[in-house]
């Protein structure tokens, strides 16, 4: 499994290398880590946390990390942490972000994400230069239509445009530099063409759209086109290859299920799901193929392939829990025990420990308590701190120090160090400071 995910990493590496627009941090595992470490990204990159293995979180927060630029906290609302979670993050600010498991954060799992602002390929941080596919970088720029002359510019920041100027992005359909120094040959064969390839592998070519008629004149290379000359602006319009009003693009793409623009996805057991309908009331459901048209009862909901509360997902996948039971429920806690499930009796207060949650029914008096959750009593219930208490809360610092919490009276001035926060009163001046916190002076101070 191991080698899966370090061949995951290698992949996701090379496609950020490439597109410089996605990244991934592995969750968890055989180790309570984040993989990697430190990761430094581009600012409008996106980071991808996904959790392989334990109860696990992704603590961004600005209570936990003020110097934050922009707090984050993962997995997603009412998704269980021990699950197999996905959470995205998009990094719009440039700064280092830190960040914790919460569960094992004393055992060192923590993760550090540097966002740089991103320069563009003429150097220019937030600068809008763009290599084309001869690999020259080419600028926007002030063209003015009376003179003809261009202005070259390294960003649109501030930028005022005079009566008889235009603005010209590289790229932009009317660029007459964009590609104009090499000999590229689009999937249609054609030099120069703008034909692309769409996620289905067919080829499309770009094309003149009138709306008065509704036809379509296909054209081997829009770039070359002029307006007034080649087309009719007040009646035509250029459609670009991709763009997300062009009808055709992804137009013929079959999902796992074989249907054409299906709905349909294979999960991480190799099994392909459809999307379906969910009567809340009859408990029906009805399979789809896709959702063109579909239209739901007030006592309907649509449940997609993937969506967190489709049981399907993922149901059939082989996997030993701690306790040795495949697709069982069992995690370690941060003490390195092994917690089963259970099912407990409010009113006689037994306790039936479970192997997994599959066809379990709760009686009116029970509760399904997870390893883990938050009303767990034996979760964690045999760690000993760096001081050697119980469920003690110091930690040790950078220097090897073990640090206490303390309750610190910021009238007095008395610092009173405590082995746990079990029963803490804090008195009207007094405040409590955990070993760590960004106002200990004690840690890492020798």
């Amino acid at each position: 499994m191991q080698k899966i995910y370090t061949f995951l990493i290698s992949i996701f590496v090379a496609f950020t290398s490439f597109s410089q627009t996605s990244h991934m941090i592995l969750v968890g595992g055989s180790n309570d880590v984040f993989t990697p470490t430190i990761l430094t990204v581009n600012a409008g990159d996106t980071v991808n946390f996904h959790n392989i293995g334990g109860y696990h979180n992704v603590n961004g927060n600005l209570m936990t990390y003020p110097s934050n630029p922009v707090p984050f906290d993962g997995p997603n609302a009412g998704v269980a942490w021990y699950s197999n979670w996905w959470y995205s993050v998009v990094f719009n600010t440039a700064g280092t972000y830190d960040y914790q498991c919460d569960p094992h954060v004393n055992m060192g799992m923590v993760g550090r994400i540097i966002v740089q602002n991103r320069p563009d390929c003429n150097g220019i941080v937030n600068g809008t230069s763009i290599q084309d596919d001869c690999g020259v970088c080419q600028k926007a720029y002030l063209y003015n239509f009376i003179t003809h002359i261009p202005t070259f510019i390294n960003d649109t920041n501030g930028i005022v445009l005079g009566p008889n100027e235009i603005l010209v992005m590289p790229g932009d359909p009317g660029d007459p530099y964009w590609n104009s120094s090499c000999s590229v040959t689009d999937c249609n064969g054609v030099v120069n063409g703008t034909a692309l390839t769409d996620s289905c592998g067919v080829c499309r070519q770009a094309y003149i759209y009138s709306f008065i008629t509704h036809t379509a004149t296909f054209v081997d290379d829009a770039n070359s086109l002029i307006a007034g000359v080649d087309y009719d602006p007040s009646q035509e319009t250029i459609v670009l290859p991709g763009l997300s009003r062009d009808p055709y693009w992804n137009s013929s793409c079959t999902d796992c299920n074989g249907i054409v623009n299906g709905a349909g996805l294979t999960d991480s057991c190799g099994v392909c799901h459809q999307a379906y309908i969910y009567n809340v009331t009859t408990h029906v459901r009805t399979f789809i193929d896709d959702t063109i048209g579909i239209s739901l009862e007030p006592t309907q909901i649509l449940v997609m392939p993937s969506d967190p509360y489709n049981h399907n997902w993922n149901s059939s996948c082989a996997f030993s829990d701690c306790n040795g039971i495949t697709s069982g429920t069992s995690l370690i806690d941060d003490c390195g025990v092994c917690h089963q499930a259970y099912k407990y009796n409010v009113i006689t207060h037994n306790v039936t420990f479970i192997d997994d949650t599959n066809g379990i029914v709760l009686g009116p008096t029970e509760i399904l308590v997870m390893p883990g959750e938050t009303n767990h009593p034996h979760w964690n219930s045999s760690c000993i701190d760096c001081n050697g208490v119980v469920n003690g809360t110091s930690i040790e610092d950078d220097c090897g120090v073990c640090q206490q919490a303390y309750v610190y009276d910021y009238t007095t001035h008395i610092t009173t160090f405590v082995n746990d926060t079990a029963n803490i009163i804090l008195g009207p001046t007094e405040m409590f400071v955990s070993p760590g916190d960004s106002y200990d002076p004690y840690w890492n101070s020798s």
